[in-house]
């Protein structure tokens, strides 16, 4: 009785340790191989050119913004 019961203990170590593999091999996947340094640098490169964008696109609206302000200073005067 005590064997089997190990034995079955030992088995199920496995399995899990299987299962636990498996889902570390799946979650790399999903993830969207994290682990590869050239996919990084990629997204870094893209974020930061969207970045720059927003950059811009701020800068235009804010002299957008004191263009309007202007106007409405000399409507007032």
């Amino acid at each position: 009785g005590e064997l089997t019961a190990m034995c079955f203990k030992d088995s199920n170590y496995h399995l899990v340790t299987a299962q636990l593999a498996k889902d570390y091999h799946d979650n790399k996947k999903t993830v969207g191989e994290s682990d590869d340094v050239h996919t990084l640098e990629e997204r870094i490169k893209e974020l930061e050119h969207q970045l720059e964008k927003c950059k811009s696109t701020n800068e235009e609206q804010n002299e957008h913004i004191q263009a309007l302000q202007m106007g409405n200073d000399k409507v007032r005067e």
